[in-house]
């Protein structure tokens, strides 16, 4: 089949739907199988017939907008696309950068200039080369659309960054800028200055500041190539490809129309993948859940094969009643409670800053994490997670994150003497992601402060992110006002170091700063930790970062989650890596 596949995506328009037709039905299996040995170098054996998809089946959340490496901003759309495509590099399970495109990555002494030479002849699953030109084309096109496609951040160190995503005005051309393509028209922007190809398989990348984290960046699935024929005649991603991805990956969509709303979308090995993640199953179904509870019984029914978001009901209960079948560690998510931008929380008061210290102190994590994950959730003591060098139990000040009801009153009846207030806590739960949680702080809160708090249920993290900021609340005078929403965040470092947490959430251009937090004094430790070769110097001054952080308590750093993921009696080989994410390519099934 999965040969059969490949034929298929090769095909022109017309034929391929005679094709898709006929492997409906059953009628080219029999001809193509009957010519076809198996290969001594394929992960998978497909020497005999195969009367019907052996898919391995995978709770997930359906992705929003385009299926694209750089627009991969959640989990449920970066698992996906992590199989989709590849990099330059990837992460190994202990967090290691391992080559996967790339022959070599090598940094000058500074870390400004990064030689990288590229493994020759690689196909993009449409059968065209994988070269130079395609990082170049496809790194400029995220910057250009940063505004929607956040994670093109990681590209700001690139020279020419300014300039490609608008923020800056077109400067003369100089001696690593590539000209704009012909096709394109000219209200585009040029391509990144920084990108200097040499030749088809090897390029350098220019950064405007020492930047020796970068090929940590680089093994991000957000650097992944995408071929030409993803861009239409003006030079942007097409809508066709966005629901029809293809890139250089272990696994390519089983057909056109494979993402199926509102049900499932089907991956298949990709018989041009050459690097070091080649599938072991015949593909995978991401099955989309709306109702985590009806997922576990899936599972429990052996309807299902791997489950990594247990509702928290399960927790107590999983690994007794799965046995073997179960498992769980650490994972790269921290867990942080966001306040409302404006009004008696907002960054940058000592009101706010005091009223969000004081509901930290009302917190009693432990209690929460054993009532509601089963004790599998630890008290967060700093703004990183213990899978990152750098993570520490003993950062100075974080006393403010321990239980302490006497300290939250003094610092509440402080916030008061500066501008009295006796308003609500309008608390958020999704409850597709373990929210239940969410009702015992609130009553921690009250109980605590003495303080109406109210919880607001959303059925998942999609809705909630888009009213966080247009809710609209009755207040007791008949008046109508915003909902002044308090809400938990949690953020998956995308490479291993405190870095990926520091920079995306509380830099002034941090990406997924959502509380306006900006402090020159934090961001220029991070410029000077990014530049530091030593990576033990490196985290001491992310840690001088840090304690800036605590002080001023922009968000309240919750707890470090840990996974838990059981699988079907059909399956072997589930293993998690660095940020606890199952590596499908590994799973195997009878």
């Amino acid at each position: 089949m999965i040969g059969v596949m490949r034929l298929v995506q090769n095909a022109p328009g017309g034929v391929k739907k005679k094709l898709l037709r006929a492997v409906a039905a059953g009628g080219i299996l029999a001809w193509f199988f009957s010519g076809l040995t198996a290969c001594s170098e394929s992960p998978i054996n497909i020497s005999t017939p195969v009367t019907g998809p052996n898919y391995v089946t995978v709770s997930a959340s359906e992705p929003s907008g385009m299926l694209i490496p750089s627009a991969a901003t959640n989990i449920d759309k970066a698992k996906i696309a992590a199989m989709l495509f590849s990099g330059l590099a990837y992460l190994d399970e202990k967090g290691e950068v391992k080559n996967d495109i790339a022959q070599a990555i090598i940094p000058n002494d500074n870390c400004t200039v990064y030689d990288i030479e590229l493994t020759a002849d690689l196909l993009f699953s449409d059968g065209t080369k994988v070269d130079a030109e395609s990082f170049a084309r496809t790194w400029s096109d995220a910057v250009r659309n940063v505004e929607t496609r956040p994670e093109a951040s990681l590209l700001t160190v690139i020279n020419g960054y300014d300039v490609t995503s608008g923020a800056a005005p077109v400067v003369s051309t100089d001696s690593h800028r590539r000209p704009p393509a012909g096709t394109r028209e000219n209200t585009l922007t040029p391509d990144l200055a920084g990108v200097e190809i040499v030749s088809s398989t090897r390029f350098k990348v220019h950064l405007s500041i020492p930047t020796c984290d970068f090929v940590k960046r680089l093994a991000t699935p957000f650097f992944s190539p995408l071929p030409a024929s993803a861009f239409d005649e003006n030079g942007k991603i097409s809508a066709d490809f966005g629901e029809n991805p293809f890139g250089y990956g272990p696994y390519m969509l089983a057909r056109e129309g494979a993402w199926e709303h509102d049900s499932q979308l089907i991956l298949v090995p990709n018989e041009h993948y050459r690097g070091p993640r080649r599938a072991r199953n015949e593909g995978i179904s991401f099955k989309f859940y709306r109702d985590a509870h009806e997922a576990y019984r899936d599972l429990q029914n052996d309807a299902l094969d791997i489950n990594d978001n247990l509702p928290s009901a399960a927790l107590k209960t999983y690994k007794d009643q799965l046995g073997a079948r179960a498992t769980s560690g650490p994972n790269a998510v921290a867990d942080y409670l966001v306040f409302p931008l404006d009004g008696h929380f907002a960054v940058g008061s000592e009101e706010g800053r005091l009223r969000r210290a004081a509901v930290s102190l009302c917190l009693n994590r432990v209690d929460l994490s054993k009532m509601y994950f089963a004790g599998l959730f630890e008290s967060a003591t700093d703004f990183v997670t213990p899978v990152v060098l750098g993570h520490t139990e003993n950062l100075a000040g974080n006393e403010v994150l321990k239980f302490n009801v006497a300290q939250a009153k003094a610092n509440w009846a402080a916030a008061d003497s500066l501008a009295p207030w006796d308003g609500e806590i309008a608390m958020a739960r999704v409850d597709n992601e373990m929210g239940e949680w969410v009702d015992g702080a609130a009553g921690q809160i009250r109980s605590c402060l003495g303080v109406r708090v109210s919880v607001k249920a959303f059925p998942d993290r999609v809705t909630l992110e888009k009213n966080v900021k247009t809710m609209r609340v009755t207040n007791p005078d008949g008046s109508v006002g915003a909902l002044q929403l308090t809400y938990p965040a949690g953020w998956r470092a995308k490479y291993p170091g405190m870095k990926g947490y520091l920079w995306p959430n509380f830099a002034t251009v941090g990406i997924a700063n959502r509380v306006g937090y900006s402090n020159p004094e934090y961001d220029a430790l991070l410029y000077q930790a990014g530049g530091t070769v030593s990576e033990s110097e490196a985290v001491k001054l992310y840690t001088q970062a840090e304690s800036l952080l605590i002080r001023d308590l922009p968000v309240v750093p919750l707890w470090h989650e840990s996974v838990a993921v059981g699988w079907s009696t059909k399956v072997a080989g589930v293993q998690l890596d660095w940020q606890g994410l199952v590596q499908y390519w590994r799973v195997t099934k009878d």
